[in-house]
């Protein structure tokens, strides 16, 4: 695989599109098994709520900042006001009365080296192990 060439745009566009338009085979938000950013895994669990989940996620990256950087009281002190009471209203919002959200697959970590073009066939790859259904 050549990791070296960009993609062409409006292909590459084009997959990315087709990526974000396949929905969870079960409804859920969530991912399967546990994924991968970069050396962090994220505890990806299905959800029927899209702010639970993202708050799921979300405590994965600030658990990781502590264990990596050391406890910020000040940090936490957000880190909580924005799971407990952001998260709630901007989020929560998305799914209360009549409105629903569809979990459709994105990419959690894409970068120009979780691209590629295949040697042989010319097509371009996307691979990215951080994918987790989510908001569209």
């Amino acid at each position: 695989m050549d990791l070296s060439t960009a993609p062409e745009p409006a292909g590459f566009a084009a997959q990315i599109a087709q990526m974000h338009g396949s929905t969870s085979p079960n409804g859920l938000f969530g991912y399967p098994v546990p994924t991968v950013i970069g050396i962090m895994e994220r505890t990806v669990t299905w959800e029927a709520s899209w702010a639970k989940s993202f708050t799921s996620q979300l405590q994965d990256v600030i658990g990781y900042d502590n264990e990596t950087n050391g406890k910020w009281p000040a940090l936490d002190a957000s880190c909580r006001q924005l799971i407990e009471v952001v998260i709630p209203r901007l989020l929560g919002v998305l799914q209360s009365e009549w409105r629903r959200i569809t979990p459709a697959l994105v990419h959690g970590d894409l970068w120009e080296r979780n691209v590629g073009i295949d040697m042989e066939t010319g097509e371009t790859i996307i691979f990215d192990p951080g994918c987790t259904y989510a908001h569209n």
